[in-house]
């Protein structure tokens, strides 16, 4: 499922995404691609076809103005995808704009999804095996936090997303080749088709394995001293990588946490020119924020 906010400056990716990535192979007997579809000029539904062309005859329905930025237009997507092609395992990508605690922008309703907004709904979502955010910033601890037990694994990315993201076809051939594929495996694939396209991206586990994690997170935050942060590189205003800011910590409690990291990481590519990053941002809590 690819939850695609285009009524905004990113409208003509829209078409390319479909028509260059996602339909190159499509849908078959083993993996049904779906794409939710929205411009200015409204929104179509896709069961996405090998060499699909990006038109209204092509959508299986034509849903007129919607805001991708009210999460009940999302949760209605999901629905309809779960109802009417069931499948022993999901995949939902949230393809658009993303500024950390929030994603999906509607420039039509001025309104993203926040992260208040989608825990709300995310009951009533169900389960996803894989997350990915095919948008900025959005690899933070309160994104993977977010979905903890509500999926197994996430993929994202620590910084701007260019035009290109992630290749969708690359993610679709690994999954036609492999229709068994894990979760953890999915997650890979999707963070491997940005190599050479992005400059940072990661997969890492948000199933049982992250409670070992935020425990030590939650563990480190009271052990850590202002004293002890002054010299850790700025990522964006009140963004820090979270690796290298434990690594400047030199105490037991962040050995525990990048350990209890490495432990939830599943893969993770970065260009030369952010190779200080390891996959994982995190806000910088009150009591860091001082110089």
């Amino acid at each position: 499922m690819v939850y695609m906010a285009g009524e905004n400056d990113l409208e003509a990716s829209v078409k390319n995404d479909l028509e260059k990535e996602l339909s190159v192979l499509g849908s078959n007997k083993d993996i049904q691609v779906l794409a939710f579809s929205d411009r200015k000029k409204g929104a179509l539904l896709f069961r996405v076809n090998q060499s699909m062309r990006d038109n209204a005859r092509n959508a299986i329905v034509e849903l007129g103005k919607q805001n991708t930025g009210n999460p009940q237009t999302l949760l209605q997507f999901v629905r309809w995808s779960k109802t009417n092609y069931p499948a022993e395992h999901y995949l939902l990508s949230f393809w658009g704009h993303g500024s950390g605690n929030k994603a999906m922008y509607d420039q039509g309703s001025d309104d993203s999804i926040t992260n208040d907004e989608l825990l709300g709904v995310l009951p009533d979502i169900g389960f996803i095996d894989v997350v990915a955010y095919d948008a900025c910033y959005m690899a933070r601890i309160n994104t993977a936090k977010l979905w903890h037990n509500h999926a197994t694994a996430i993929s994202f990315s620590q910084e701007s997303v260019s035009w290109n993201g992630i290749a969708y076809d690359k993610v679709i051939e690994d999954l036609r080749t492999n229709p068994d594929m894990s979760a953890d495996d999915v997650a890979r694939s999707l963070t491997r088709s940005t190599r050479g396209l992005e400059n940072s991206w990661s997969a890492i586990a948000v199933d049982k394995r992250f409670e070992i994690f935020n425990s030590a997170f939650e563990n480190w935050l009271q052990s850590t001293t202002d004293k002890k942060q002054k010299r850790v590189r700025q990522i964006e205003p009140n963004i820090r990588d979270l690796y290298q800011l434990a690594a400047l910590s030199h105490n037991k409690a962040s050995v525990q946490l990048i350990a209890a990291y490495n432990g939830i990481k599943l893969y993770e590519q970065h260009s030369k020119k952010y190779k200080g990053l390891h996959g994982l941002s995190t806000e910088i809590p009150v009591n860091l924020q001082k110089p």
